[in-house]
């Protein structure tokens, strides 16, 4: 009975390496000791990203330019690709870009599960503190990554989740 739900974690990890769902386990940011992958410019973390962020956006108003701040190693090439994905609007943290900026939002956590994925994205609330959304994906072979639900944190935020 073990064995047979080894051979079945195994063949699982593999089909959805081949089939292209990427990194089959990631923590952005690292947790202590795990055995993850941490790169934030891999594309199953990129693809994540882009369809929480479009979600994300899509509840917020926004009458201008944003600003996304994407996880810490993050390339140029990645923020460029990233930001075109979700849309015109959006611009780099520090890009040197000289527009008004009316909102910010910071993926602040990505954990990817094989075919399960949150992203932990702190975006602007009416408050003083910004608001903490999780967003929970799946992802489906010949498919993209697909939003299943957001959830809304109440309470303080720990920026340092």
């Amino acid at each position: 009975m073990m064995l047979r739900q080894i051979v079945f974690s195994v063949l699982t990890v593999l089909v959805l390496l081949i089939t292209g769902c990427g990194s089959p386990y990631v923590n952005i940011p690292p947790a202590r000791g795990d055995l993850a992958t941490h790169d934030p410019n891999g594309k199953g973390v990129c693809d994540v990203t882009v369809a929480a962020m479009l979600a994300v956006v899509d509840q917020t108003p926004l009458t201008g330019h944003f600003q996304v701040v994407l996880p810490e190693g993050t390339t140029d090439l990645t923020y460029s690709m990233v930001l075109g994905r979700i849309s015109d609007m959006a611009v780099a943290s520090g890009g040197g870009e000289q527009v008004e900026i009316v909102a910010t939002f910071e993926i602040n956590g990505i954990r990817i599960r094989g075919a399960d994925a949150e992203v932990d994205i702190l975006r602007p609330s009416t408050g003083i503190a910004p608001e903490l959304i999780t967003v929970y994906l799946t992802w489906a072979p010949g498919s993209d990554w697909s939003v299943d639900r957001l959830r809304t944190w109440r309470g303080n935020i720990d920026r340092t989740l």
